[in-house]
């Protein structure tokens, strides 16, 4: 493993371990999954591939504690194979494991077995001790997911290269990547607005901006006067493979009368409905919490 793994630019491989175990407890009412195979560790996440299966993928900052256990230094039985037969099997009998839980509290368990091992792709150095295995991996996670600096960040790394002699202000190419995005797709339900061509709607927007395939102009127009700077609802992405997406907008304006707007109602509406799943729509209140509740 690790051949044919893509990395994004300023992505590098870190950890590579073999013969681990990872058990991945599942939500959304899927049953928990694992096996075993090879973990690859980046900067920017795990990747744990086996059996030939869709490997699983784990960014960093989805990660909200890690904890690790030895055999060594943890006795507890139950937790540990004392067999004669899985003690004398070096794939099955357990030496150390790394606890993690997501920030959707997803927990996922990384084992190693007295047969795994770690190479340390950045100093070319081979872990064969399984107790060192499970330091090494837990030293590197919680560095990744607690950095000690902002700019240890992935998002630092990943840089999109531009060449000196380009024009800055056309590396960005808003049809094309509502193109990407799958915006101009038939059957999208989404559609790109010149309503903002003279910056005249809203200053703050681009001239362009995605919004759902069933609302016209002149509601957005009318939309807007219901938000702070006349900050809309729009979408900032969509998943290209898939009908999931960002909108962004400023807070509405009901004032002490708590007054309505037809049009902003039916602008989320149709934001929900471009989505035929049967899941809500999330909205997320980012202002500190005595604003969200006056207002």
């Amino acid at each position: 493993m690790g051949d044919d793994f893509e990395l994004m630019p300023g992505e590098v491989i870190n950890l590579k371990l073999e013969r681990v175990g990872v058990f991945y407890g599942s939500t959304c009412g899927l049953e928990p999954q694992g096996g075993h195979g090879s973990l690859l560790v980046t900067n920017y996440q795990m990747s744990f591939n086996w059996g030939g299966k869709k490997s699983i993928n784990v960014p960093h900052l989805t990660v909200a504690k890690v904890t690790k256990r030895d055999r060594a230094t943890d006795k507890r039985a139950e937790d540990w194979d004392e067999s004669s037969g899985s003690a004398a099997n070096p794939l099955t009998h357990k030496m150390g494991m790394v606890q993690l839980e997501r920030r959707d509290t997803t927990a996922m368990t990384v084992i190693i077995f007295a047969a795994s091992t770690l190479i340390d792709d950045v100093n070319d150095e081979l872990y064969p001790n399984p107790t060192r295995q499970c330091s090494k991996l837990f030293d590197c996670l919680t560095s990744y997911v607690f950095p000690r600096s902002l700019t240890k960040v992935f998002a630092f790394s990943n840089k999109f290269l531009v060449e000196p002699e380009s024009d800055g202000w056309r590396v960005y190419n808003p049809d094309e990547e509502f193109a990407r995005q799958g915006v101009l797709s038939a059957g999208s339900g989404w559609r790109v607005s010149h309503v903002n061509h003279e910056y005249s709607a809203c200053e703050s927007y681009p001239r362009k901006v995605g919004v759902p395939g069933g609302i016209r102009d002149w509601e957005i127009k009318k939309a807007l006067e219901f938000r702070a700077n006349g900050r809309f609802p729009v979408m900032v992405w969509k998943n290209p493979r898939g009908d999931s997406v960002i909108c962004r907008s400023a807070q509405p304006l009901p004032g002490l009368f708590r007054m309505r707007n037809k049009e902003d109602e039916r602008l989320v509406t149709l934001i929900r409905a471009a989505n035929p799943s049967p899941a809500p729509l999330y909205i997320i209140d980012a202002r500190p919490h005595t604003n969200a509740q006056a207002n």
